[in-house]
């Protein structure tokens, strides 16, 4: 049996699309979905199941509490119900998260996989090219206290669609796998296009990277920019943890029409019409979309300054032929 753990739609897709490229029976493959994120998470990922076929599904639901300690046993209850049996492969996404490491350092398996979970791949591999170490800290102990293992991982595969920023000759430990999406790339029928322009709303606000009046600046601009360049009318879909009364502001302000999408981007466009273009200021979604749609669907990031070390992403995009704009 080989254990898939999911806590976000991205990583279903994912975790998909790993069992499709290593020839994963489906009734070999326990899914295990971590409900431990909030509503919103919760539907999106829901939503996207059923655009694939998961017989097997453990589901382990965690209501966020300021008492770590439910989390804590919430992880136990993880551990318990897999440790007495040996698994073939174990495939996580979330390389960083303190509840996934403390279960695969506690349970059996032959090897390790690990997909993508978005941006935060890219810092992953980055930090792995350059050789830098954690930092640990208060969190880290408090799982060392109650028992829980979560050490680095340092040893396993990597399935990404980011594996060209690795060099897997510096790092013997990691085996290197690249994901291109064929499942989904199989899916895309033939399509006609929209007058939509399309642009992906980004937490930037909710992370505190810069102030909403800031944010609507520089989508004010951005919006300018795609209204002289594409014909459409623009539609924003707001990211799943961005904040309702944010978005309605937005939309009161800049007279956006706001479509929730309540599962993936990339299923979303699978589905629908294609979009005149796709834009956002920074997402994971592009590398997704550029690898599944080629050129059917312009792409464009709009360069923001925030206040954080992010990935390199932007020099990313520019590698794969996507559009960043600098000034606008």
């Amino acid at each position: 049996m080989n254990i898939f753990f999911v806590s976000s739609p991205l990583q279903l897709i994912n975790a998909t699309e790993a069992r499709y490229f290593y020839k994963i029976e489906a009734n070999s493959s326990l899914l295990i979905i971590l409900d431990f994120y909030g509503k919103n998470n919760k539907e999106q990922v829901f939503n996207v199941l059923k655009n694939f076929e998961w017989p097997n599904k453990m589901i382990f639901s965690y209501v966020p509490s300021k008492n770590r300690f439910k989390l804590l046993f919430k992880i136990k209850e993880v551990i318990n119900s897999l440790r007495l049996k040996t698994y073939d492969k174990l495939f996580i996404g979330d390389y960083y998260a303190y509840e996934i490491r403390a279960v695969v350092n506690k349970i059996r398996f032959d090897e390790l996989c690990i997909f993508d979970d978005g941006n935060a791949s890219i810092l992953v591999l980055e930090n792995l090219q350059k050789g830098i170490k954690e930092k640990f800290g208060i969190r880290y102990f408090l799982y060392k206290s109650f028992g829980l293992n979560v050490n680095q991982l340092k040893k396993f595969r990597l399935f990404s669609a980011y594996s060209h920023t690795v060099n897997s000759d510096t790092n013997p430990n990691i085996v290197i796998d690249k994901n291109n999406y064929s499942l989904l790339k199989s899916s895309v029928p033939a399509k006609s296009k929209a007058d939509e322009i399309i642009i992906l709303g980004v937490k930037f606000v909710e992370a505190n990277f810069v102030t909403f009046d800031e944010y609507v600046f520089k989508l004010k601009a951005m919006i300018s920019d795609l209204k002289k360049r594409f014909n459409g009318e623009v539609v924003y879909i707001p990211h799943r943890h961005e904040d309702k009364n944010k978005v309605i502001s937005l939309q009161e302000i800049l007279g956006l029409k706001i479509r929730d999408v309540n599962y993936s981007i990339e299923i979303y466009l699978i589905n629908e019409d294609f979009p005149q273009v796709v834009a956002t200021f920074f997402s994971s979604a592009l590398f997704n979309l550029n690898l599944i749609f080629g050129h059917e669907i312009p792409l464009i990031s709009y360069y923001i300054d925030i206040n954080v070390d992010i990935p390199s992403s932007y020099s990313e995009y520019r590698k794969l032929g996507i559009e960043v704009v600098d000034a606008y």
